[in-house]
């Protein structure tokens, strides 16, 4: 399933987003822009239409913290 979400657009995600957590697109929509602000993520924006989604290297330490917790 994860090779499926390889090159989704922030667009793309703020759909799955919604419908996987049975939330409104524009809750989904401030919440991954929040996560490309914070530089957790990389992906398009107005001026880089079409980028898909990646997690950039500070994501993947928050991701790999949030797995330590979990276990």
């Amino acid at each position: 399933m994860e090779n499926e979400h390889l090159e989704l657009t922030i667009s793309s995600y703020v759909k799955e987003v919604s419908k996987t957590l049975k939330i409104p697109e524009s809750t989904a929509k401030w919440n991954l822009r929040l996560l490309r602000d914070l530089l957790l993520i990389e992906g398009g924006a107005i001026y880089r239409k079409g980028v898909p989604v990646r997690l950039t290297y500070s994501g993947l330490i928050v991701v790999e913290e949030i797995r330590r917790e979990i276990k």
